[in-house]
C-alpha cells in the first residue's frame, strides 16, 4: 500500500494532462540479500512530464516522458546500469498510478510504448490502479532486451537518459550509436 501512496504523490508532480506516478521496488520477499528482508526496497521513482528536445537532432519540440521510463532511468542513475539490468530489474515490481482527480484513480496499465520498455529492461511484474479503486497485477513476461531496438522504446528511453545526464551502454549498443547526455 505504501508504494501506491508514494506513486500517487509522485503523480501530482506531473504538469501534463495525464497524472501518472510510478515506483519501482524490490518486494520484501525478493529483498533477502539486501539487508532487512522485511521491507521492500524502492529503487526508482518517476512521473509524467515534458522534456524539451534538442531541435538540432529532431523535428519535435518536446516529448512526454512517462512515469515508467522516468522511474527506470532514476533507478539506473542511483544504482548503476549493470546492477539494475543484472540484479535489480529482474526482481523488481513497478507500481503505476493514474490520478483521475486528487482522490480518484483511473486505469493505467503500461501503454504500448511503456510495455515493451519495461520488458526490454527486464521488469515484468506490474501493479496498477483501476477506476474501481483496486490494484491489478499484470505479468509482462517474457523479458526481451531486443526491444531496446524498437524506436518507440529507444526514443523516450534516450530522452530520459539525456534529461538525467546519464549514458546507457545497452541502449547505445541497441541503437548503434552513442547517446550523449544533455548539456543542460
Amino acid at each position: 500500500m505504501i508504494h501506491l501512496l508514494e506513486a500517487a504523490h509522485l503523480a501530482r508532480n506531473g504538469a501534463v494532462r495525464a497524472q501518472h506516478g510510478a515506483v519501482i521496488y524490490i518486494p520484501a520477499e525478493e529483498n533477502n540479500n539486501e539487508g532487512d528482508a522485511t521491507e521492500a526496497k524502492v529503487i526508482g521513482r518517476g512521473w509524467n512530464h515534458d522534456f524539451i528536445l534538442d531541435r538540432s537532432k529532431t523535428n519535435k519540440n518536446k516529448i512526454v516522458l512517462h512515469s515508467e521510463v522516468h522511474a527506470v532511468v532514476d533507478a539506473i542513475r542511483h544504482h548503476g546500469e549493470d546492477k539494475c539490468f543484472d540484479e535489480l530489474f529482474p526482481r523488481a515490481t513497478i507500481m503505476i498510478v493514474e490520478l483521475e482527480s486528487d482522490y480518484g484513480y483511473d486505469t493505467c496499465h503500461p501503454c504500448p510504448k511503456c510495455n515493451p520498455l519495461l520488458r526490454a529492461v527486464g521488469i515484468t511484474n506490474v501493479m496498477h490502479t483501476t477506476p474501481r479503486g483496486t490494484i491489478e497485477e499484470l505479468d509482462l513476461s517474457p523479458a526481451n532486451a531486443n526491444l531496446l531496438r524498437n524506436i518507440c522504446v529507444s526514443t523516450p528511453f534516450s530522452a530520459a537518459c539525456q534529461e538525467q545526464k546519464i549514458r546507457c551502454k545497452r541502449l547505445e549498443r541497441a541503437v548503434g550509436c552513442p547517446i550523449a547526455p544533455s548539456p543542460r
